[in-house]
């Protein structure tokens, strides 16, 4: 069904703080700091690049983004988990029946 993981988001209230936090404890630098104040992404967010794969960090640039409504209701944590599939339809429609949330 999945080919690789492509990217693994992770919701943080302070992008500063969290490129730190990640950059001590793998000893890896992300490759910069982005931003988007574009409805709806409205976010600051910084990759950590690990072969084909990273992690990135967002954090939220206005009240009621997409992250700022994840932290408000979850704190911080993975926001979203991107991966590559074989069938795009067929995986969507699995997960969908699994309940999960396919954007």
């Amino acid at each position: 069904m999945f080919k690789h993981i492509r990217e693994v988001s992770v919701a943080v209230r302070d992008l500063d703080q969290a490129i730190q936090s990640i950059g001590a404890t793998l000893g890896i630098e992300p490759g910069g700091i982005r931003s988007d104040a574009r409805p709806p992404i409205q976010s600051r967010f910084a990759t950590f690049k690990i072969g084909d794969s990273g992690i990135t960090l967002m954090e939220s640039m206005a009240d009621g983004s997409p992250i700022d409504r994840f932290i408000r209701r979850r704190g911080e944590g993975i926001f979203s988990i991107t991966v590559t599939v074989r069938n795009m339809e067929e995986v969507t429609e699995d997960l969908r029946k699994r309940g999960v949330e396919v954007i």
